[in-house]
């Protein structure tokens, strides 16, 4: 099936594939096949890495969509457990250029020092917490090392189709979608379309 978008990538009106389209769409002559001049800087470069900062409740629980992106691109993603007293030494050391992924709608303790990024292109390291909305709010608060770092916030028009818990975001999107924007947005298609499928899955078993 397929659908009217607007490609993420040149901005034209085009039809795309009805999973494409639902969390990056891209259309026919951006795909890397193509070699499309607007998507040469989306191009994975083989260092990009995503810690997905865990909230120790989400580690057992079966709606956790973290785990997904764990399994099928570990190459790419790390769990951190997050740990108010004794944060773990990578987050320590994270350097400027780290961005954490962060509604722009949510109100930041210190929003005076919280510096926006507007393209993921270039950008090696990616933080996103892994938790509830609630909890995400207390970890960020909680955690001054992060306080400094850029923040990149998904563009308005993706929507989540995450079901398996109640008092979602509007236009929230769960872990194992945020990493799946991530890679379609630096060229690793294939990738991204293996963790839309366990995702799937997962989303119509009920967990």
């Amino acid at each position: 099936m397929l659908l009217r978008a607007i490609c993420l990538i040149c901005i034209k009106t085009v039809a795309v594939k009805t999973r494409a389209a639902k969390i990056f769409p891209v259309c026919w002559s951006c795909t890397p096949e193509n070699k499309c001049p607007w998507l040469r800087p989306f191009f994975y470069n083989g260092r990009m890495k995503i810690y997905l900062l865990t909230h120790a409740r989400e580690v057992s629980k079966k709606t956790n969509t973290g785990q997904l992106a764990l399994q099928v691109c570990p190459d790419v993603c790390e769990r951190i457990v997050w740990d108010r007293v004794g944060p773990d030494p990578r987050l320590l050391s994270l350097s400027d250029d780290a961005v954490l992924l962060y509604p722009k709608t949510d109100a930041l303790k210190d929003s005076t020092e919280s510096v926006w990024a507007d393209q993921v292109d270039g950008i090696e390291t990616f933080i996103v917490i892994d938790s509830t909305w609630q909890e995400a709010r207390k970890i960020y608060n909680r955690s001054p090392y992060l306080h400094h770092l850029k923040k990149y916030s998904l563009p308005e028009n993706v929507s989540s189709s995450f079901r398996l818990r109640r008092n979602q975001k509007v236009n929230g999107l769960c872990t194992a979608e945020i990493v799946e924007f991530l890679l379609r947005a630096t060229g690793r298609f294939d990738v991204a379309d293996d963790l839309a499928d366990e995702f799937q899955v997962l989303n119509r078993s009920g967990g």
